[in-house]
């Protein structure tokens, strides 16, 4: 019973953690970038500084890049997904260039919908650990 006692305490410490987590991350969506205000996929990296890309090549390839930096006439990055490590990509290659972008409405739902049930099992792990619960 001892031991059970442990694991209600530390997933009890853990849950608000996990739960504040869930609601900082929110919901992404990936927005285009280019074509659009800005000229070039090169503006679009100056300006924002992504931490992230989805790029559209010519030939209808997409590709993430993590980290993109602007050299010379291309967009290098890490190319995670596939594990090709660092690519350049030409910037006369990109047909279209996505950012993330936080997405409001859908993490306003999230929230809506999961802090009924974190407050359920917070609730329920309190009673488990406790002797009595009224």
């Amino acid at each position: 019973m001892r031991r059970f006692s442990v694991v209600v305490r530390t997933a009890r410490r853990l849950l608000p953690v996990l739960a504040l987590a869930l609601l900082v991350s929110g919901c992404t969506t990936w927005s285009q970038a280019y074509p659009g205000s800005l000229s070039s996929p090169a503006d679009v990296i100056d300006a924002r500084s992504p931490e992230d890309v989805r790029i559209l090549r010519q030939r209808g390839v997409e590709i993430e890049l993590h980290k993109p930096v602007v050299s010379g006439d291309s967009i290098v990055g890490e190319a995670r997904r596939f594990g090709f490590g660092r690519v350049a990509i030409p910037l006369s290659d990109i047909r279209r260039l996505d950012v993330p972008e936080g997405d409001g409405i859908r993490s306003a739902g999230l929230i809506i919908v999961a802090f009924p049930f974190a407050l359920l099992a917070y609730v329920m792990l309190t009673c488990l650990s406790a002797e009595t619960c009224s």
